[in-house]
């Protein structure tokens, strides 16, 4: 896993948001890369509503009370955590730009 990839995955995550219309994602057997996007997607989705803090774990618990071995992988885990991360960050530095705009 690279810098691209957790970028790369952001920006799908951001077209959905964009499409603004359910969601179809999937993979040879909807757990691996599906789960994963899954996973960032609904993170991604809880920090747009104002949660700062996204466990990633329990997200993971709970999808896969519906899909059962989403997630499989410690590469999967990884991009997940850090994929929503980058999202924070970015959620972050826009809001203190914003801020400093209008402080000036």
């Amino acid at each position: 896993m690279c810098h691209s990839d957790i970028v790369l995955t952001s920006h799908c995550v951001r077209i959905c948001d964009v499409a603004q219309n359910n969601v179809c994602s999937g993979c040879s057997d909807g757990i691996g890369r599906t789960g994963a996007f899954l996973v960032i997607y609904t993170g991604v989705q809880e920090v747009n509503q104002g949660n700062p803090l996204v466990d990633v774990l329990p997200l993971v618990r709970q999808l896969r009370a519906k899909r059962k071995h989403m997630i499989t992988e410690k590469e999967q885990l990884r991009l997940c955590f850090n994929t929503i991360l980058y999202h924070c960050q970015d959620v972050l530095m826009k809001s203190t730009s914003d801020f400093q705009e209008k402080c000036h």
